[in-house]
């Protein structure tokens, strides 16, 4: 089953899967927007692998005059996360991969992904982190957590 069936098929209970699943999840989206420079004021932002919105809701807490792109590979994810983000005006879903994304150079001031860039390959990941270098605006961030498997069992 490729990553994207897989998403669409547990879309509807990704949230509560994820708080059981992932070692101190909530922590790790808490120490996410900690590490936010204070003096970063962004304008926009983009959570790559959005899932259902957790990282998403935070941020648009933290910063509710910016506008959020929450990008996911999975459309019925995305449907889950807008539905639990309904009181935002100021976020906008994107159905995409991570592998076709593309914005315009210094265009965004804050990338943020959770628990996503472990599906990416080596290389993938390599070429993505190339991609959002040129995405940031000159004082933009890049802050992620996730979980990748070691070099032995």
């Amino acid at each position: 089953m490729d990553v994207e069936s897989f998403y669409n098929l547990i879309s509807s209970n990704y949230t509560e899967m994820l708080a059981r699943l992932v070692p101190r999840y909530r922590e790790m989206l808490w120490m996410i927007l900690a590490y936010i420079p204070k003096d970063l004021n962004p304008k926009k932002i983009v959570d790559l692998g959005c899932g259902t919105g957790n990282l998403s809701k935070g941020i648009l807490n933290q910063y509710p005059k910016a506008k959020v792109v929450a990008v996911d590979l999975s459309a019925s994810i995305l449907e889950e996360a807008s539905k639990r983000l309904t009181n935002y005006s100021n976020i906008t879903y994107l159905n995409a991969d991570f592998n076709h994304l593309l914005f315009e150079e210094n265009s965004i001031d804050l990338v943020v992904s959770s628990i996503a860039l472990h599906h990416l390959t080596d290389i993938q990941k390599e070429i993505l982190l190339k991609k959002i270098y040129s995405w940031l605006s000159p004082k933009g961030v890049l802050i992620f957590g996730d979980q990748f498997s070691g070099s032995t069992s």
